[in-house]
């Protein structure tokens, strides 16, 4: 089963951390916020954070009767649960809930689950289509109707809008006014088509995401497939780890030049960096015993997976991707160890350990720089796909709305004339 995460970043630039300052001659202990910040374990969550597992089971399963056993109890519990994303992704539960409801011949349902969403969500438009839909099975055509027309007022930009109109259209018993309604449906589709174009020239920039702090109504519509995707989410946080990190490397190693300047007791400094040294290990340890439970967890997963014969090429390529991280955080932490060990057995070798931890550290924040840019660059080429995308889609809608247009149009001038209709 593929993995999806109903969620968009609550930020498209990670968060920075900046060291506090540092105090010469002595070394102090290990800089807080220098160390990855591990992440929790799904058995270490609480009964308040998002079990995205169970989350996208329900929503990835085709049986319409799980999802309606199963969706209360997760938009419940997401009421309580404290994630800045929370009330976006109960709102798509919501919606997903709805549809299961519609699936199993229960629309009066459907319709009070519907109408638990606010009209700010990115989910309105298609819930207000899907409410007009409703309306038409249970017989009543005048209230589908307006709810397609508060569709077209409430998002003109979005091209659930331009399909509502198409199907008020449809419905209109009269043939002026149905006529006005494939109009504006055509009006509305240019419109977005600029939209789409404005933010695909936009996102070519150098510094795109570094200027977009925010995510504009705008950008969301159209981008939502790439803000959404668990790949987007994952090099987000992974660069704005690697920035992190290459500040607090950088303020370390500002720290150690000044020490190295200014403190004649070599030997006193010593135990103050194998002080220092401390922490981070042992957190390393904590993080490593956690990624190792991660990729048991996984693996378990796995199994379970292939003796069931299902699609398990999502859980694959999780469980290689854990194991190649699990092996760079096992080097890492060995690399820790063995320079801790060296300190305290090497103490007269100071001068040269200064030399070589400097070369250690530019090697390091190298490493980082190019994290960093790694996954920017993974960040702005699911944008860009997303938003070429977006643009395409909106072009056939344009197209399709004119075609219409100029269909109905044609039809009308050949009934005004007493001619008849070319054949389909």
């Amino acid at each position: 089963m593929p993995r999806l995460i109903p969620l968009i970043p609550g930020l498209l630039l990670g968060l920075v951390v900046a060291a506090p300052a540092l105090a010469a001659p002595a070394l102090p202990t290990a800089i807080p916020g220098c160390v990855e910040r591990p992440r929790t374990p799904a058995a270490a969550r609480t009964p308040d954070d998002i079990d995205y597992t169970a989350i996208n089971w329900l929503l990835m399963h085709p049986d319409a009767r799980e999802r309606l056993d199963g969706l209360p109890d997760e938009i419940a519990r997401l009421e309580r649960a404290r994630a800045p994303e929370a009330a976006l992704v109960r709102q798509r539960l919501l919606l997903s809930l709805a549809q299961a409801q519609a699936a199993s011949a229960r629309p009066d349902r459907a319709i009070a689950t519907l109408k638990q969403l606010p009209l700010d969500s990115p989910r309105a438009p298609e819930a207000l289509q899907l409410m007009a839909e409703l309306e038409l099975e249970l017989g009543r055509p005048e209230a589908a109707l307006r709810w397609l027309q508060q569709l077209a007022e409430l998002f003109p930009d979005d091209a659930h809008a331009v399909r509502g109109l198409w199907r008020a259209a449809e419905l209109s018993p009269d043939p002026a006014t149905a006529m006005g309604f494939l109009q504006r449906a055509a009006a509305l589709s240019g419109q977005d088509r600029e939209v789409a174009q404005q933010w695909l020239e936009r996102s070519r920039q150098p510094d795109f995401l570094e200027r977009v702090e925010a995510l504009p109504p705008g950008l969301w519509r159209l981008a939502q497939a790439a803000l959404t995707d668990p790949a987007f989410a994952e090099a987000d946080a992974a660069q704005a780890e690697a920035r992190r990190q290459l500040q607090c490397l950088s303020a370390l190693e500002q720290a150690r030049a000044r020490l190295q300047q200014q403190s004649p007791r070599l030997l006193a400094d010593l135990a103050a960096t194998v002080e220092s040294l401390e922490a981070p290990l042992q957190s390393g340890r904590a993080e490593l015993a956690a990624r190792e439970r991660r990729f048991l967890d996984t693996a378990g997963q796995w199994k379970d997976c292939r003796r069931q014969r299902q699609d398990c090429a999502a859980l694959q390529v999780e469980h290689d991707r854990q194991g190649r991280a699990l092996t760079g955080w096992r080097n890492r932490l060995q690399d820790m160890e063995k320079k801790l060990a060296y300190l305290r057995a090497n103490e007269e070798r100071l001068a040269l350990r200064w030399r070589q931890e400097q070369a250690a550290g530019v090697v390091a924040a190298q490493r980082l720089a190019d994290r960093r840019g790694a996954e920017h660059a993974v960040m702005k080429a699911l944008l860009q796909t997303t938003l070429a995308t977006a643009l395409e889609d909106r072009e056939t809608l344009a197209a399709e709305a004119h075609f219409r247009l100029a269909t109905a149009q044609e039809a009308a001038v050949r009934s005004a004339l007493g001619a008849p209709s070319p054949a389909p």
